[in-house]
């Protein structure tokens, strides 16, 4: 018995340690396992934080790309006189950009917010008016002269090349100061500051009087004689600036002579022929007009330009006559420093304003703007202007920066262009 029991001892002892191998082994395969495991989640995560990152980057690269495309959007729209609004979005691809444009000053400024998937990028451009127009006298003429008639007063500065004549010195009046160049001659009418002329005949000047030749029947703050008179001037706008505004109308299309009876918009286009106002019309210019022919309108007529214009300025190009009738109101567009003007290039009787219109710049340079009774403007410059009873210009000192929508460069350019913090 005590031989088996050793024999039992022996063989169970060999299962034993076969079993602390195997033990061993598991236990090694496990480990190596644990390890191999650990290196594939790591190597998991790198690569999925690889792939997060260059997701990141790829949004965040597109949504530059969406926040440029609605920059240029909105910057082409101001740049060339298109509708807009202060704040808009646009879809791209199916992701957003908003825009919003701010007027600071002269500029307007643009920021654009991309969106892709949450991932916002920001871009922003400043542009600057570049198309101007410097209004600096109430009333500015050429060679034909200025004739005022009872009751009236011109609310600012004048400038004339030829003669200044009013209907008495009590019955005209010029608040700020009188410039007649050349051989002419200021008359019949009373000067609150200075005046400068060849002659002046009946007349009460409230500053200084410079004079060449004669002072006959005058009163004056003070009085010195010159030994010539002040030199012819110039008119704010070339013939440069008007082929180049019309050039604006022309790219928005031609269209033949039209009669409108009933509140509508209209700009830019070319109307080869004449527009026709019928009564109690409201007229909206989203674009610069150009008339080959006349423009004809009734009554109680408003002319006003778009709100998208802001502060900026309009205008309307007229070849032929201008005949505007009574009651016609013209607005800018809402914001202050925006004006309307009427700009008539025709030779002699270029633009008849009926009795009681308000407002605009009217602007003939070739011919004469004759001026209606009751009437408030707030400038005209033609070769002559004649201003009949009981009417007054009255300039306003933002005609001396005026800036226009339309031009050789849409009244716009980039100034600043870049990605904002």
């Amino acid at each position: 018995m005590k031989i088996e029991n050793d024999k039992f001892k022996r063989q169970s002892r060999v299962p034993a340690e076969c079993s602390e191998k195997g033990q061993a082994l598991m236990t090694m395969v496990i480990f190596t396992l644990l390890i191999s495991l650990g290196g594939l989640l790591s190597f998991s995560s790198i690569a999925l934080n690889e792939t997060t990152t260059s997701r990141a980057a790829l949004w965040g690269e597109k949504s530059y790309y969406v926040s440029e495309a609605g920059l240029e959007d909105a910057s082409y729209r101001i740049m060339r006189g298109k509708m807009y609004a202060p704040i808009q979005t646009m879809t791209i691809d199916g992701f957003s950009a908003t825009t919003t444009i701010a007027a600071v000053g002269g500029t307007k400024e643009v920021t654009a917010l991309g969106n892709v998937l949450r991932d916002e990028r920001t871009t922003k451009t400043i542009l600057k008016s570049s198309n101007g127009v410097s209004f600096f006298y109430g009333i500015q003429v050429g060679d034909g002269g200025v004739v005022m008639g009872n009751n009236t007063s011109i609310v600012g500065n004048v400038f004339s090349n030829g003669d200044i004549n009013g209907g008495g010195k009590t019955q005209s009046t010029v608040t700020g100061t009188a410039i007649a160049a050349g051989i002419h001659t200021i008359q019949n009418i009373t000067v609150n500051q200075n005046g400068s002329a060849q002659n002046f005949n009946n007349c009460n000047i409230g500053g200084t009087a410079t004079y060449v030749s004669q002072w006959n029947g005058c009163t004056a703050g003070s009085t010195q004689t010159a030994s010539q008179a002040p030199a012819p001037g110039t008119f704010p706008i070339t013939g440069e600036q008007i082929t180049n505004w019309k050039n604006d109308a022309v790219a928005g299309g031609t269209i033949n002579s039209i009669t409108v009876n009933t509140n509508t918009s209209l700009g830019p286009k070319k109307i080869n022929g004449n527009l026709t106002l019928g009564n109690n019309v409201t007229l909206t210019i989203t674009g610069t007009v150009w008339v080959t022919g006349t423009i004809a309108f009734g009554n109680n007529n408003t002319l006003r330009l778009s709100a998208s214009y802001g502060e900026l300025s309009g205008l309307v190009i007229v070849d032929g006559a201008t005949n505007v009738g009574n009651n016609a109101i013209f607005l800018g567009s809402g914001t202050a420093g925006s004006y309307l003007m009427l700009l008539d290039t025709a030779i002699n009787d270029a633009i008849d304003i009926g009795n009681n219109a308000n407002g605009a710049i009217f602007y003939a340079p070739n011919g004469t703007i004759d001026i209606g009774n009751n009437l408030s403007l707030h400038e005209a410059t033609a070769y002559k202007l004649e201003i009949s009873n009981n009417s007054s210009i009255i300039y306003e000192n933002g005609l001396a920066n005026l800036q226009f929508s339309s031009g050789p460069s849409g009244g716009y350019q980039i100034e600043r262009w870049k990605e904002t913090e």
